[in-house]
């Protein structure tokens, strides 16, 4: 499975890599392909470095695309969300959603600081381009990523698919299918669905050869 934690932001010193990240910044996207390889994404742009097991640079795989920049329109809109989304939550004490058995006065202080928080959120200048990828079980990679006006949450966008030789083969369509959760042989995919309860169904199709 892929995994993705939180990469270090150029120009980002020791002293701040325990304060809120930046909104946009990209993160560390990542599979293991079938040889022991790994292919991953750490930037904003569209490029997914190869690198064998033991740490030796293969090659990179890239599209012409360029990040949207991060516009004063965009922090503002960014930060409205947010506040939007707290207030929602928390900003009403009889919401049974925030912790409303909290001593009134930790809870007013409490948001004072989280509404701080959002007013002085910070950003990275770009919105990453790549929102997931999978390695298949040919060597392959599915890269998802995406496209300019996408939602920042949970941005469905589209799936580029290459081959094993590195090769672009094109662009399925949004979310026909969604990215996989894991991939099997002979073109076995396998997704998991989550019913009103959050219970787990796992569904696996059978990809058609050209995209495997």
């Amino acid at each position: 499975m892929a995994g993705e934690v939180r990469a270090p932001v150029p120009g980002e010193t020791a002293s701040g890599a325990t304060d809120e990240p930046r909104r946009f910044d990209p993160g560390l996207l990542f599979d293991v392909l079938p040889d022991g390889s790994v292919a991953y994404s750490d930037s904003a742009g569209y490029s997914i470095k190869l690198v064998a097991g033991d740490g030796a640079p293969i090659g990179t795989i890239a599209r012409p695309i360029s990040p949207e920049p991060v516009t004063t329109e965009v922090e503002t809109t960014a930060r409205d969300s947010a506040m939007a989304t707290f207030e929602r939550l928390y900003g009403d004490p009889a919401n049974p959603q925030g912790p409303d058995r909290a001593p009134p006065e930790f809870m007013a202080e409490m948001v004072a600081e989280m509404r701080a928080s959002i007013e002085a959120m910070r950003f990275n200048h770009e919105i990453p381009i790549v929102v997931s990828l999978r390695a298949t079980w040919e060597g392959g990679l599915w890269v998802q990523r995406r496209r300019e006006g996408d939602p920042w949450e949970g941005a469905v966008g589209v799936i580029d698919v290459w081959n094993s030789d590195g090769r672009y083969v094109g662009t399925l369509p949004p979310d026909d299918p969604p990215m996989p959760d894991a991939f099997g042989p002979d073109g076995l995919a396998a997704w998991v669905e989550l019913d009103e309860l959050d219970v787990p169904t796992i569904i696996v199709g059978r990809l058609p050869p050209g995209v495997r």
